[in-house]
C-alpha cells in the first residue's frame, strides 16, 4: 500500500534493477567523494523513520561531489536516477544526474528528485555536486534503466538488485459481470506519462471480447473501447487529464448506449454499437484481456456494476 498522497492505494510497478551498488552506504569505497566532499560518521532520520540517512559535508570547493561510475550502460536507453535529500537548514542549489546534471533546489524537507536521460555513452556517474559549504543529508540513490522512478530497491553489496513486477490476482467474481450491459469503473493514476500502454479490462481472456479502459501511447491520452467478436462498437478518448493524477473513470456500456465519464462529467458518447451475448465476459483484469498493457499505477477501486447505471 502506497500512501504518497495521503490515503492508501495499491502501488502496481514493473520488474525494474537499481544498478547502483550499495545504494545507502555512502561511506562504502564504490562512493567516491571528490573536491571537497566528505562523510558523516553521525546518521540522521531517514524517511524510513530510522536513522539510516547520511550527512555528506561539502567545503564550498567549485565541484565538490559524492558519486558512482556503473559501466556497462546500453546506448540509447533511457535512465532515470532518484534520490531522497535535504538541507539541514535553508535552501540550497545542488547539481543532480546520471548522464548529465541539472539543477535542483533542496530545503529542509525530504523529498526525492528524479532525473530521466537517454544513455549517451556505456559509462554514467550517477552524483550530487554542491558548490556551497553546506552539509546534505542523503538516502536512497538509485538508478533504473526506463523512463520513471520506481519505489526504493536497496542494493546492500557489490552487485545489483532486481525487483519483480508487482501484480494483483484473484479478485472479483465472474458471476457478478453482466456481458449484455454494465459499467466498468477505475479509481487510478498512471506511474508515468510514457506513452506506454495500461489497461484495465472485463474480457473472455481474449482480446476479442472486451470492455476496456486504456492509457493509451500519447501523452495523457485516455481511451474507452468496446470490441464484441474482435469488432470494435464503440470508441470513445479524451486528452484533457493528466493521467499520473488520479482519475475516477467510468465507461457505460449497452446496446446503442455508451458513455465516457471522468471525475463526475461525462466527457464522451458513443450512440450506435452491441454488446456481448449472455455470460461472455468472465474475467476482470489489470490488462488489455490477453496478458499485455498491463496497468502500472496507483490504484484505489476496480469495479463492476451490472446495470448501465443512469447520469
Amino acid at each position: 500500500l502506497d500512501y504518497t498522497n495521503g490515503t492508501a492505494s495499491i502501488l502496481l510497478e514493473p520488474q525494474s534493477t537499481n544498478e547502483l551498488y550499495y545504494s545507502n552506504d555512502f561511506s562504502n569505497s564504490n562512493w567516491q567523494k571528490l573536491s571537497g566532499a566528505s562523510v558523516s560518521a553521525d546518521r540522521v532520520l531517514s524517511p524510513e523513520g530510522i536513522n539510516n540517512a547520511w550527512q555528506i559535508n561539502f567545503d564550498g570547493t567549485s565541484n565538490a561531489r559524492i558519486e558512482q561510475a556503473r559501466t556497462g550502460m546500453t546506448n540509447g536507453a533511457d535512465y532515470t536516477v532518484s534520490l531522497y535529500a535535504r538541507v539541514k537548514s535553508g535552501t540550497q542549489q545542488i547539481e543532480f544526474g546520471s548522464i548529465t546534471t541539472a539543477s535542483y533546489i533542496l530545503n529542509t524537507e525530504w523529498q526525492r528528485i528524479t532525473r530521466t536521460e537517454a544513455e549517451n555513452d556505456t559509462t554514467s556517474y550517477s552524483r550530487i555536486v554542491c558548490a556551497s559549504a553546506n552539509t546534505i543529508e542523503l538516502y536512497a540513490f538509485q538508478l533504473e534503466k526506463q523512463s520513471f522512478a520506481t519505489s526504493y530497491i536497496p542494493t546492500t553489496s557489490g552487485s545489483t538488485v532486481t525487483r519483480a513486477a508487482e501484480t494483483l490476482n484473484n479478485a472479483g467474481n465472474s458471476d457478478l459481470i453482466n456481458s449484455t450491459e454494465g459499467v466498468l469503473y477505475a479509481e487510478v493514476a498512471a506511474l508515468s506519462d510514457d506513452s506506454t500502454l495500461k489497461s484495465v479490462c472485463i474480457n473472455d481472456s481474449t482480446t476479442a471480447n472486451r470492455v476496456i479502459i486504456n492509457y493509451s501511447n500519447q501523452s495523457n491520452r485516455l481511451t474507452a473501447d468496446v470490441r464484441v467478436g474482435a469488432v470494435g462498437q464503440a470508441f470513445m478518448q479524451t486528452f484533457s487529464f493528466t493521467i499520473t493524477n488520479f482519475l475516477k473513470i467510468a465507461l457505460k456500456y449497452k446496446a446503442n448506449d455508451f458513455a465516457l465519464w471522468v471525475n463526475g462529467t461525462e466527457v464522451a458518447t458513443d450512440n450506435s454499437g452491441s454488446t456481448f451475448s449472455a455470460n461472455t465476459l468472465n474475467n476482470l483484469s489489470l490488462d488489455n484481456g490477453a496478458s499485455g498493457e498491463d496497468f502500472y499505477g496507483r490504484c484505489k477501486t476496480v469495479a463492476v456494476f451490472k446495470e448501465a447505471l443512469s447520469d
